[in-house]
């Protein structure tokens, strides 16, 4: 709910969150109503009804709210713009000896820093569910979809924690969680890039904040100190 533009550029976790306190002045109330209903939703839905996914509930509750009544707060599309529906067409890139000199090394540290994030969310999801992820197919699956993803203009992809989790905790237990939620999302794309801008920055701050609060833990450290 602060502007976040003030302290979006400050990486580190401290510094950002002293710049965050310096400027609590600039806070939005209407960012953090909506953000704290977003928040009263996740918490309080599954005592109504677990078929249907809390986190999805507060999304779609609190963009219809702020666009009903116009709430002064900033969305998706304000953030990052129009999102166009379509894919781009494929498009072989071209590529020298000298430049495969060059990006050799860099290709190599980003395809192992993908394999130990992607590895590392398949075991923060085991013990969430109590199962075994297998490494290698894992591996060799985003592989494959990092090969394919150049040619459309993508960017290197990885396994994430914050999604794995917020899948785990909504129900999904197979690789078939994951299909679907990549199938979903490629409908979004192609269909809903409109309605998809309209979804306010705050809710999806409240739905992280859940998903961070999962994901720590915080019963386990009190369990070791003990």
């Amino acid at each position: 709910a602060v502007n976040e533009r003030l302290a979006h550029r400050r990486a580190e976790f401290v510094a950002k969150w002293q710049s965050y306190a310096a400027h609590l002045d600039t806070v939005n109330p209407w960012a953090v109503a909506v953000g704290g209903l977003g928040l009263a939703i996740i918490l309080l839905w599954p005592r109504v009804s677990r078929r249907l996914p809390a986190p999805f509930v507060a999304l779609v509750a609190c963009t219809v709210l702020a666009q009903v009544f116009h709430l002064p707060v900033e969305t998706i599309g304000d953030r990052f713009g129009v999102i166009h529906a379509g894919l781009p067409a494929p498009r072989i890139p071209t590529v020298t000896f000298a430049m495969l000199r060059e990006l050799s090394g860099p290709a190599l540290t980003i395809a192992l820093l993908a394999a130990i994030e992607s590895l590392l969310s398949a075991v923060v999801a085991d013990g969430m569910i109590g199962s075994r992820h297998r490494s290698n197919m894992e591996l060799v699956a985003q592989g494959v979809a990092n090969l394919a993803t150049p040619l459309f203009g993508g960017i290197p992809a990885t396994g994430a924690i914050a999604r794995t989790a917020t899948n785990v905790k909504n129900g999904g237990r197979t690789p078939v969680a994951g299909m679907i939620h990549a199938v979903v999302l490629l409908l979004i794309t192609l269909f809903l890039g409109k309605l998809a801008a309209l979804i306010p920055m705050a809710v999806l701050a409240a739905i992280l904040v859940v998903v961070s609060y999962n994901m720590s833990e915080w019963r386990r450290f009190v369990a070791e100190l003990r």
